[in-house]
């Protein structure tokens, strides 16, 4: 809520003076504790809070970053928290595999069936929160991400945003688009689905 946004706020702007300070009390031999790597755990200490802000920072209201993992690879992205089915957000069965299981297992199967070799462009039409958009980005294959829902496509641009772990490509190759896709070009009405946004429609 309110106080957990101006906690995060606080913390995000003392944090920098914290893990300054620290590293020059030990530079300058003033920060001595009889073990060694006590001194460690307080700068990683710093280092993880450090992390975690930034991750918030990146994910819309009412969503949190998680590290998802599948085909050997490691990649950031946004999820809906349980609480935000009442809200703008609302609820999605995407997330909440996600943040049960730690990966959507459709998107390692998509994957699988890319062609091994370069010049490959996927296609991600109805990308929704951007999870197999991310794992095939993350392969290292330019993706055009579709997707017309609103609270996902928030979820999808924020993920793109944020830090990823070393050991794949970063998503400087992901184009988003925020349209719906239909047979012909028009203008269409999207219908959410309160209980499950991966599940809404469009309506001419």
């Amino acid at each position: 809520g309110t106080f957990l946004g101006a906690l995060e706020a606080a913390s995000a702007n003392a944090l920098p003076r914290l893990q300054a300070a620290a590293r020059w009390l030990v530079q300058m031999g003033r920060l001595t504790l009889e073990n060694g790597s006590e001194i460690d755990n307080i700068l990683e200490a710093l280092d993880d809070l450090q992390d975690r802000l930034l991750l918030r920072g990146s994910c819309p209201n009412g969503s949190f970053a998680v590290r998802v993992r599948a085909l050997g690879l490691e990649y950031n992205l946004c999820i809906r928290q349980a609480e935000a089915a009442d809200g703008f957000l609302g609820a999605s069965l995407v997330d909440k595999h996600i943040m049960n299981e730690g990966a959507w297992p459709e998107c390692a199967e998509i994957a699988e069936l890319l062609p091994a070799r370069s010049g490959c462009i996927a296609l991600d039409v109805g990308a929704n929160i951007g999870s197999c958009t991310l794992l095939m980005a993350r392969l290292g294959v330019p993706v055009i991400a579709v997707e017309a829902e609103p609270t996902n496509l928030a979820l999808l641009r924020g993920s793109l945003r944020l830090p990823q772990p070393p050991g794949g490509p970063e998503f400087a190759n992901v184009s988003v688009v925020g349209v719906a896709a239909d047979s012909a070009a028009g203008v269409v009405r999207i219908v959410r689905d309160p209980t499950n946004a991966g599940n809404s429609s469009i309506q001419n």
